[in-house]
């Protein structure tokens, strides 16, 4: 390897080793930046060197346990259209007993190179449209669709399992639903159709937010989310919809705006944090280029927006390695194959 190519390493390394993940309490995930330079640089590396600097940051395993001795598996073998593995060198394991490297990762979903399932990723962290990466890469639509729904389905797994309440004793949590998409029945622009409802909160001290298909705007709908994502004792802000009349009973301390008379009050009661979510959450989905009229798919796209909004994933330059963080906590627990 050429003094450059060692450098161009070492620049990596440092990149990929700063992502930080903190588990107490909230989970925080922290990174260095990677720009479209520092792809170029990784995706140019030799595949085993990729490997190499990837098992070095702990993103990929340098051994395994074998799953029929217990043996600990320390070497690599490559084989031509096979993802490395491990092998055991045991007689009695060996004919059977082969671990890919890929095993719980996103690289173990299919047969690309990982320099290209690494180039979907980056295009991923840059709220790149499927049309758009497929064209990019010359990647049928097909492959691009199912890795962003990957990609998806294990931010939804990571929020599920690692967000809290948000709020808190004395903080101010903006609160509403909005109309995202919707359903139609039959065919024709006169048929008849029905919104699909989503509700949301942003806790605008730590910016966390909470986003759920919200099945009705009924008041038991409203109260079971309100009840099970915003923590007893928070300050609600909300509009004036009746449903919210009564939500003192769950513990919070109410507060409204009348929206058609004003757009916030003579207290400083308001809810334009939440509006503000709201337009860029639709502003993302338009482009995206995609409805969501699914439920499953709308709530994984939910999660990676509450991902992007409440982890900094906005951020083009941080997205690409917070992603790897996402992946590196849920490993050992996310099933990562397409559907």
């Amino acid at each position: 390897m050429s003094e450059e190519d060692l450098l161009k390493m070492s620049r990596l390394y440092e990149k990929f080793s700063s992502i930080s993940i903190t588990t107490a309490g909230e989970i925080s995930i922290e990174t260095s930046e990677f720009t479209k330079y520092d792809l170029e640089d990784l995706i140019n590396l030799d595949q085993k060197e990729i490997i190499k600097l990837f098992q070095e940051v702990d993103l990929l395993p340098l051994h395994v346990s074998c799953n029929i001795c217990g043996n600990q598996l320390n070497k690599l073998y490559f084989e031509k259209d096979r993802h490395p593995f491990f092998r055991c060198r045991r007689r009695a394991c060996r004919p059977v007993q082969r671990i890919s490297l890929y095993k719980n990762t996103i690289f173990d979903a299919t047969k690309l190179p990982i320099s290209q399932t690494l180039e979907i990723l980056w295009q991923f962290s840059c709220r790149r449209s499927n049309s758009d990466t497929a064209e990019t890469l010359n990647v049928s639509s097909k492959t691009i669709t199912s890795f962003f729904k990957l990609f998806r389905a294990s931010l939804s797994f990571f929020i599920d399992t690692n967000s809290n309440k948000i709020g808190g004793d004395g903080i101010i949590v903006h609160v509403d639903e909005t109309v995202i998409t919707t359903r139609k029945y039959g065919r024709g622009r006169h048929r008849p159709s029905n919104s699909v409802w989503v509700i949301g909160g942003v806790d605008i001290h730590s910016r966390k937010v909470f986003l759920k298909f919200l099945p009705s705007r009924s008041r038991s709908d409203l109260y079971y989310f309100l009840g099970n994502f915003i923590e007893r004792g928070s300050i609600i802000h909300t509009d004036c919809l009746r449903s919210y009349a009564t939500i003192n009973e769950l513990g919070f301390t109410h507060f409204t705006v009348n929206h058609s008379r004003e757009l916030i009050t003579q207290d400083g009661v308001h809810t334009n944090w939440i509006e503000g979510m709201f337009g860029a959450l639709k502003r993302l989905r338009r482009k995206y280029e995609s409805k969501w009229t699914n439920q499953s798919d709308l709530n994984n796209f939910l999660a990676e927006f509450c991902f992007r909004y409440g982890y900094d994933g906005w951020n083009r330059k941080k997205a690409f390695l917070k992603l790897l963080g996402v992946f590196k906590i849920i490993r050992s627990s996310f099933d990562f194959h397409f559907e």
